[in-house]
Parts: structure tokens; sequence; C-alpha cells
């Protein structure tokens, strides 16, 4: 199997990735008297936000051109199936929860999300057969 060369995206990649983590040192939320970084307003969600943003880097460094765990799951497979999970998990908590409105939500869903389609294998989607045989 062929793996995916992230090419010209790399430092798009790797910039959404350190954005990624920086977000969850901003302001998320409104807290008592004052806001809340993503530590202080969803700790699992700032764990996410930084395992999402360590895969985009290692995936830019990369080129996507390592293994994970198996020779078939490349380091930018797993850096789009991470930010993709981060940015519904995000997007959920910018939707739903009244205390959120902050940058560092919104940087996070843009950083995830820029992430995730920068290091996605559009190439099935090109002609190729949706089931391999």
């Amino acid at each position: 199997m062929e793996r995916k060369s992230l090419g010209s995206l790399r430092g798009v990649v790797g910039a959404a990735g350190a954005a990624l983590v920086v977000s969850v040192f901003l302001p998320w939320a409104d807290a008592d008297g004052g806001t809340a970084s993503a530590w202080g307003a969803e700790p699992a969600l700032a764990v996410l936000c930084v395992f999402a943003g360590i895969a985009a880097l290692a995936g830019a460094a990369t080129d996507g051109q390592i293994g994970i765990f198996r020779p078939d799951v490349s380091s930018s497979g797993a850096a789009d199936l991470l930010n993709v999970a981060t940015m519904l998990a995000v997007g959920a908590f910018v939707l739903f929860d009244d205390t959120a409105g902050e940058a560092g939500g919104y940087l996070a869903l843009a950083s995830a999300t820029v992430a995730a389609f920068a290091s996605a294998d559009w190439r099935v989607l090109s002609g190729a057969p949706l089931f391999p045989r």
C-alpha cells in the first residue's frame, strides 16, 4: 500500500498542530469571575487536543511516511483520525456548552478542522473504487 505524502501541505498541518496545542492554554469558557482554559473547562478535551496536535506535528515532521502500530496506518492517517475526533468533540463543546465562547475553543476547532482536512487522503475519492478488491 502506497502511503500518502503531505507534500506542500506539511507546513499547514504542522502549523495547525502547533496552534491546537497552544489553544488549550487560551481562554475557553467563562468561569467564576474570569475565564478558564481548556484544562479548567474540560480537561479530557484538553488532553485530546494535545494528542491531536502532537499527531499533526508528527505527521508533518515525518511527511506521513512512518507507520503507526501497523504498516498500513501512516502518521498522517493517525493525525487525520485524531483531528476528526477532536473537531467533533470541540465542536460539540462550543455548540452546546453555555459557558463556551472564548477564543481558545474557536482556535482549537479551526485548527483541528484544518489539520484533519489537510492530512486526509483524498485519493480514494478521485476515481478509485470505494471498496478495493
